[in-house]
């Protein structure tokens, strides 16, 4: 299994990339903006973003952009449109929606980010989740997905189709 890690300021100013391509890690995902309004009403862009980008394209790791989404501060469209814009500068080779938090049936809200983001990106965009919250919060009821296997919890893998629609099948 190919590995590699998701960052964003929350790991401070500087990420040794060249450290990261050593350890054997193919590829890395950074934060570009998330669905957090700030005080004056705008949604946020990590100031990292760019500099990870640098960072993983010169050390030469496959490169992918995450949202973090707030599903109750705006609609799915409009944050798809703010993660489109946060990372036009700095295109990733692939795109991810990171859903981590909500209730209820939140896969209309991912769909119609994740296809807002190929229309704008002309890449289609992955669902990047914890296993516990997407097994346990939304998915298993409308994607119809098992929550748990012998011996343990069921994975859940990039690629492939279920009722949800297609996702993409990841470089790694």
């Amino acid at each position: 299994m190919l590995t590699g890690p998701d960052v964003s300021d929350n790991q401070g100013s500087r990420v040794d990339w060249r450290a990261v391509a050593a350890s054997n890690h193919a590829f890395a995902i950074a934060r570009a903006s998330s669905g957090f309004r700030l005080g004056d009403g705008s949604l946020y862009v990590d100031p990292s973003y760019q500099r990870n980008m640098e960072g993983m394209t010169a050390a030469g790791l496959v490169t992918g952009a995450y949202h973090y989404a707030y599903v109750t501060t705006t609609d799915a469209r409009t944050q798809a449109d703010h993660f489109c814009d946060a990372t036009a500068a700095a295109k990733p080779h692939i795109y991810f929606l990171d859903l981590e938090e909500g209730s209820g049936d939140l896969s209309q809200w991912a769909l119609q980010f994740m296809t807002r983001v190929q229309e704008g990106t002309g890449k289609r965009c992955g669902l990047y989740s914890g296993l516990f919250f997407a097994s346990s919060a939304w998915l298993p009821t409308r994607c119809g997905l098992p929550t748990t296997r012998p011996g343990g919890p069921q994975p859940l893998r990039p690629g492939g189709t279920s009722r949800c629609g297609s996702t993409p099948a990841a470089p790694w």
